[in-house]
Formats: structure tokens, sequence, C-alpha cells
């Protein structure tokens, strides 16, 4: 009795959280009258392109719904970059110029029709936020030419441009109404291009979507989608086995491997994030200096081992930074590796300076999935003789202590890419990035060489150079033990079967307007 109190309970207690929302309507109505309910773990806070602070993947659930990109990715075909508010695209033989044609169809929510000054001032005005220097590299103004045609003008070429141009801050906004309403006004009730209107946010609780019936493109089915702020994971699993929510989205694989229940389905793909244990090269740390101790460490990490224990064998486990989708990535087979191997770790740390019991320093995030793998890597190496001190903190704190104090001697985090391309390798070699107290320190062997193919990467041209390019300097790195890359994290859907038209994205970038039941 007191089992069934408790589960009637819960099941109260799911009702009553998701109020207010429309309840799914019987067998045989028609998508178009229905409302999409997806929950998830993490509120979206930032609804446009252009923001003070960085957005994150699960801020795209809305920004692409609501704001069309000018291109996107074509997944279908190897990641190709298509129009879709452009009807076609030209850039120049030396890469700087980039001549652009739009659709001559679109209008805004507000009825104002779209124009190229729309795309000069959204690019323009990129320049004004923090996320200009980290991701539009090169970009130096756009030109007029009449209303549906412009020309992106570079400094100098920068291969994955057109990636920007299908990411987060690709998508284009009203010049007209911003000049309404301003930057605060645009970021509480944006307005956009896209196959769904913004109306309302509840903070904490949802952030409701209607169609937009004069939408250009694939005309949505449902009426409106209401994403749902919904923290525990079992909540949302019960949720969409109810039928109260139609998708839960980011949802542990763990907790997805257990469910066994016919009326629902679950998909999960590799995201643009890449898991790594990143040493500090810094030239106080005399251990971290030694070559020996790092592959040590290298041969001592069992990949496998994370993949089945934390992901269920579902995870996209890798050897070199970033999935296999990524632009400018080097095929399998074609750059030096290693293995897991602890007889080889053994060796190593044998030859290395490393003293028995000697503390090797490891600081990451608390509280999540990252924490259970350094745990997994901490057993790992402790196996083979190296005493790890896992040091997990808040995100604040591990920000501080990575930027200010340089008190670590190894970090284990994940990173990612939103132009998802080798490019974004540079990010950790690149020594212009470097904070100046930090940057006359750091000590890479081959460091100059490989911060010389950074620079040539990013701004070749021909793809298959830029592979060249790449290949060599993933085989610096993992010849030097630099970084250790595990694995790439897991994007997960779960949703209603009979729901068509869905499937786990990279980033979070849901075209609600392809879904129907």
């Amino acid at each position: 009795m007191r089992k069934a109190s408790l589960k009637i309970l819960l099941l109260l207690c799911i009702v009553a959280f998701f109020v207010g929302c429309t309840k799914k309507e019987a067998a045989g109505v028609q998508t178009q009258d229905r409302d999409l309910i997806i929950a998830t773990a993490q509120e979206p806070t930032h609804f446009v392109s252009l923001t003070a602070t960085t957005s994150s993947d699960f801020d795209q659930m809305v920004i692409f719904a609501v704001q069309d990109t000018l291109l996107k990715k074509d997944w279908e075909h190897g990641g190709e970059v298509i129009p879709y508010l452009a009807e076609s695209y030209e850039v120049s033989p030396d890469g700087k110029q980039i001549k652009i044609k739009i659709r001559d169809n679109v209008y805004f929510h507000d009825g104002t029709k779209l124009t190229a000054e729309d795309f000069r001032w959204t690019y323009d005005e990129t320049l004004r936020f923090p996320i200009a220097p980290v991701l539009w590299i090169n970009y130096d103004h756009t030109e007029v030419v009449d209303d549906l045609n412009f020309i992106i003008h570079l400094s100098n070429p920068y291969a994955p441009f057109l990636n920007i141009l299908c990411s987060r801050v690709g998508p284009v906004m009203s010049k007209a109404y911003w000049e309404k309403v301003g930057d605060e006004g645009y970021a509480q009730k944006p307005i956009g291009t896209g196959p769904y209107k913004f109306v309302e946010v509840l903070s904490g609780n949802q952030i409701v979507l209607e169609r937009n019936d004069n939408y250009w493109g694939e005309k949505p089915e449902f009426k409106r989608v209401i994403i749902k702020t919904t923290p525990d994971v079992n909540t949302q699993i019960m949720a969409i086995e109810t039928g109260d929510a139609d998708v839960a989205v980011g949802v542990p694989i763990d907790n997805l491997l257990s469910i066994n229940n016919p009326d629902v389905v679950w998909d999960s793909t590799a995201a643009n994030t890449t898991a790594m244990l990143w040493f500090n090269m810094m030239d106080d740390r005399p251990l971290i200096q030694d070559i020996n101790f790092r592959k040590a460490v290298q041969y001592a990490i069992n990949k496998d081992a994370i993949n089945q224990g934390i992901y269920g064998g579902n995870a996209t486990m890798i050897d070199i930074y970033g999935d296999i989708k990524f632009s400018g990535r080097p095929p399998a087979g074609t750059y030096s590796t290693y293995e897991y191997n602890q007889t080889k770790a053994k060796e190593y740390l044998a030859k290395s300076s490393y003293k028995p019991g000697q503390e090797f320093r490891v600081i990451t995030w608390a509280g999540n999935v990252t924490e259970k793998i350094a745990q997994i890597i901490q057993g790992n190496l402790q196996e083979v003789g190296i005493n790890m001190r896992l040091v997990a903190t808040d995100t604040a704190t591990f920000y501080d202590t990575l930027r200010n104090t340089g008190n670590w001697d190894a970090q284990y985090w994940t990173t990612g890419s939103s132009i998802m391309d080798m490019d974004s390798l540079g990010n950790s070699f690149l020594y212009s990035r470097y904070e100046p107290k930090f940057k006359d320190h750091i000590k890479y062997p081959q460091g100059e060489r490989l911060d010389y193919l950074c620079r040539t990467g990013r701004v070749e041209p021909d793809p298959a150079k830029r592979i060249e390019i790449y290949r060599e300097a993933v085989s610096i790195v993992n010849d030097e033990a630099y970084q250790i890359y595990t694995h790439v994290d897991v994007n997960t859907v779960l949703y209603r079967k009979g729901l068509k038209g869905i499937k786990a994205d990279m980033v979070k970038f849901y075209r609600y307007q392809e879904w129907s039941y």
C-alpha cells in the first residue's frame, strides 16, 4: 500500500507540474490543432543571437525556432553548407568576400519584409558583443548592394566562416524592430523570420511559442510549442510515458537505458563538445613538463570503461579533438594515436621524475557527469601507481582556478565548438589567446610549430590541405600528450512513439516545423 500511495502521489505531482499545458487530444485529432510539449532540465534564458553573455545549447531550442540562419548544415550530405534564408551564395577565390542573394518572400513576425540591410545591421552589431572575437574571426563589414543582395567582407580568409553563418550567432534580427525596442526589449520579446513566434516566458516554468502561419518555408504542424523547465529527470521521463509531454531533451543515457515502455522512443548522437584531460604546461610544473609522466597518464586511461560505465556504450570515443563531423578533421588512421595499455603506462612512469605518492592535482566541475568520469580516470591512474587528487568545484571556482591561480596540474572538462570545425583546436594552442601573466610561462615542446599550424589551418581555403594541416597538428598533440581526449558528449532526445521527423541533434538545433504525429 505504501508503494502504491507513493506512485499515486508522484503521478499527481506530474499532473500539477504540467498544468497550463494543453492535454493531449484524443486519437485522430490533427497535429495542427495540438501543442508540442517539451520537457527540458535546463531553462533556456537567451532568446536572441545578440547577447552580452554567451548562450548555451539549450537556448538554441528557442533561438532557432524564432529566428532563421542565412545558411544551414546539411547533415544528410556530410555537413555541406547549403542556402537557407539565402537563395544562393558565392565565395571569392581569395576567400575574403561572400556574395549573398536572399529570398524575396521572407517576412519578420511583425510583417516587416526581410532585406539585406537587416543582415548588415545584425552582423555589424555583433561586433559590440563579447562573442565577436571568439567566433567572428576576420569579419570586417557587410556591404549592401540592394534589398536582396549583399557582400560579407573579411579582413583575411577564415576557412570555417560559412559555419558561423549556420551557428547560434548566425540568425538574422530585425533592424526596424530593434530601433523601436532596443537591446533589452528585443531580448525580452524577440521577433524573427522563423517558423514560430515568441509569446511569453514564465521564468522557472515554461516558454510558449506560437506557430507562424506566414512562414516562408515548410509550414509548422503544431499550433504551439511549450518548453517546460523540468529539472528532475524522473519527472521528465514519467511525463513522456504518461503523455503529459511529447519530448524530453537531454535525459542522461543511464536513465534512458532503464526505460521499458513501448509507448516511448529515444535517440542519441554525438554532441559538439569534446571531453579532455588538459595538462598545465606552465614552466613551474616540472612533473608536467616531463613527457614520460604525461605519456604514463595517456596510456593509463581506459576509455572503454568510461563509455560502458557512464554511457552504456553509446558515446563516441575519440583520440583527437572533435567529432568526426567537424570540418577539417583528418580521418582515422592518418594521424598518430595511442591505446589503453597499463604496461606501457607503468614503463613510462618508471622513466619519469614521478616519486611514489606524489600528488597529481586534477580540477573538474562538481556534481555532474564530468566529475563521475574524472573519478574513473582517478581509479585508472591509481592502478598504475599515480596518486591523482581530484578537486571538484563549482563552475565559478573552477574558472577562477584555471584563469587566475594556476593551482592545478591538469583539468578534466568539456569544451564546445559552435562552428563545429577543427579551428577550435587553436583555442588551446594559439599563444595569442593566453592571459599575459601566463603567456611567457607556457612551455609547449613544438609549441611554435603547433601555433603555426593552427594559424595556417584557419585561413587555408582548400579543404584537402586543411585536413593535412590538422593531421600534423593532432599528431603533435598526441605525440607530446598535451591533451588526452576521451570522448565527445552525448545529446539525447526521448519522445512519444508516433512522433515523426525527430532525432537527436548535435547542438539541440531542433526544427519543430519538421515534426508531426
